[in-house]
């Protein structure tokens, strides 16, 4: 697995372009999500708290409008939010 994603890198609308829904730390969580990885794993990847992870995955879940993590992915990857 691989042990940082770029902001660059991901496949998620960039911050800057206004109309954007997503934070970047969102759509990142979202990304390693889909790929497998757990709320711990994500936060050591993201150099970020699992507490903090749960939040942006709790924000996504709101604008995706969706209860829970498969369906946020599954969704995501629908909208073309998640590269295939």
């Amino acid at each position: 697995m691989t042990s940082w994603i770029r902001w660059q890198d991901s496949p998620w609308p960039s911050p800057d372009d206004g109309g954007s829904l997503w934070r970047p730390w969102g759509g990142e969580v979202l990304t390693l999500i889909s790929r497998g990885s757990t709320n711990k794993e994500a936060a050591k990847l993201l150099f970020i708290s699992e507490a903090t992870v749960k939040t942006h995955l709790v924000h996504a879940y709101a604008k995706l409008g969706v209860k829970d993590r498969a369906a946020a992915v599954a969704t995501a990857f629908a909208r073309g939010l998640l590269g295939g």
